[in-house]
């Protein structure tokens, strides 16, 4: 029982087998109902992975070694999933010029033909149901709520996707198309009419107005598998490689001294089935994954002090005086990382994952943290690209119809004199700079302890040890602000996040 009530297995028999919702093989109709339909490929395999190492060690004295390492892992037959029901649009070059024309204010005749008889804008001055001549479907659709800012901002897998869906703003029951009237809970039912075509046998009739043949919008013309809602299909196309270069250093104790350090360069690279651009050229996403770091260098030491007896400072010291300053440790950790991998993303120009495109030649693969924003006038704000961009309406929001334009909220970035250096793709395109190229700030950490033992007697002792991190006190940036079209400039750093110095102190007594 879903109320969570005691569950009386004597009622077992009233539940068990659990009913089917539809009998095996059944068809399903095409009414695009709100379920999710999945298959598998049938050829699917079981994940693994292998790896490769190849490791040469050197002693170069007694007590120094040195390690050079290759270490590779690939992952293949990786599963995940994707939708086939994506839109078609990019496929369908009459949907696709239709909406590029709509969207500079052309007339298209299409949309005429698909939105016969329907008022997309009921209650606004100056429109009435679409007749094909003084009452156009492009216009209808320019001004309609719906439709009007994916259609503005050239976010075209949207626009067609809620075509696909769209029930019309009809005066019938539940606000749906009348008098076209459909199954219960059915979607997408302005094209379903208008594929009966108007003023033709079987078709709706339209007075006065043009007669538009049956079969123009078939049931899977925007969506492959229109019984679904999504269409999800799993399969093992994903795969990931990783290579490093590891060369580690090691200092076994001599006189008190042992340290050992280790820097890796490598390249994590993958494709993932359940993140695409476009699901037809998959293979274009093998991009760096999220654990890639190019540089790494990680190190830690212990030091015996020099002070004490027989040592540097402090020889000849005895009684009270030498068990004061013996045995006096300190121990070090140093990290330093490039950034992990990340993209100057724009708008959504094909199905997913969109990025920008480069007006200019620049180089930005990694910047460089400036604290303290003149446009924010705020010392603890930073950029990762030296505050001297600024943002701009992109060009292409200046080609969309005029009624449009306020709708239209893509940006660029421009440097000091207005010039457009980075922009929004062209709806069908990838944007040129890619997926992942940008790394974000690196990191490195520097620790310290200090520490002294007291013996006090043959089975007890006392030590004393004061810990430090982050000892020199180095600001810890964000994750700068990646987006071209958000609210903050490209490469805004919001803060220095909670990376600061502390300490702590600790008496240990061991018995």
């Amino acid at each position: 029982p879903t109320d969570g009530s005691l569950f009386d297995l004597r009622n077992l028999p009233g539940f068990v087998p659990v009913p089917p919702s539809r009998q095996p093989m059944e068809p399903i109709l095409p009414i695009k109902e709100n379920q999710n339909g999945a298959a598998f490929d049938s050829n699917i395999s079981t994940p693994y992975v292998q790896n490769f190492t190849l490791s040469v060690t050197r002693r170069l004295t007694p007590n120094v070694e040195l390690d050079v390492r290759y270490i590779g892992t690939r992952g293949l037959k990786l599963t995940g999933s994707y939708n086939l029901n994506v839109p078609s649009v990019f496929n369908n070059p009459v949907l696709m010029d239709a909406f590029t024309r709509t969207r500079r204010g052309e007339d298209v005749e299409l949309f005429d033909q698909m939105f016969l008889g329907l008022n997309l804008n009921p209650g606004v001055a100056n429109f009435s149901a679409v007749n094909g001549t003084t009452q156009r479907g492009s216009a209808h659709l320019r001004q309609s709520t719906t439709f009007r800012t994916a259609l503005a901002n050239g976010d075209f897998n949207t626009l067609a996707n809620l075509l696909d869906y769209f029930n019309g703003a009809g005066s019938g029951p539940t606000g749906l198309v009348a008098p076209f009237s459909g199954q219960a809970g059915e979607r997408g039912r302005v094209l379903r009419r208008a594929n009966k075509g108007f003023n033709v046998p079987g078709g709706t009739a339209i007075v006065g107005g043009p007669v538009v043949p049956a079969g123009l919008f078939p049931e899977n013309w925007i969506s492959s598998n229109p019984q679904f809602n999504q269409a999800n299909y799993y399969s093992d196309a994903g795969s990931s490689v990783y290579h490093s270069l590891q060369v580690q250093g090691t200092l076994r104790p001599t006189h008190g001294v042992s340290f050992q350090g280790t820097y890796l360069w490598s390249r994590s690279l993958g494709i993932s089935p359940s993140s695409y651009t476009h699901p037809a050229e998959r293979e274009r996403d093998y991009i760096l994954q999220g654990t890639h770091r190019t540089h790494e260098f990680r190190s830690n030491g212990t030091f015996q002090l020099p002070f004490g007896p027989n040592k540097l400072l402090g020889s000849n010291s005895s009684g009270w005086l030498a068990r004061a300053i013996e045995n006096w440790e300190s121990s070090i950790i140093f990290n330093l990382a490039t950034g992990a991998p990340s993209s100057i993303t724009a708008g959504n120009m094909l199905y997913a994952n969109g990025v920008a495109d480069l007006v200019e030649p620049l180089s930005i693969r990694t910047g460089t943290v400036k604290w303290g924003d003149p446009s924010e006038n705020d010392q603890l704000v930073g950029n990762y690209f030296g505050n001297e961009w600024t943002k701009v309406t992109d060009p292409q929001c200046l080609t969309v119809a005029a009624n449009l334009r306020t709708f239209c909220t893509l940006q660029a970035v421009a440097d000091a004199s207005g010039k457009v250096l980075i922009q929004n793709p062209q709806p069908g395109t990838r944007g040129i700079i890619g997926r992942q190229t940008v790394e974000n700030p690196g990191s490195w950490d520097f620790d310290a302890n200090l520490r002294k033992t007291f013996r006090i007697s043959e089975s007890k002792t006392l030590q004393i040890r004061f810990d430090a991190t982050n000892i020199l006190n180095h600001p810890a940036p964000s994750n700068p602000t990646l987006s071209i079209n958000a609210t903050n400039t490209l490469g805004y750093i919001a803060d220095k996040t909670d990376a600061h110095r502390e300490f702590q102190a600790q008496i240990r007594l061991v018995f």
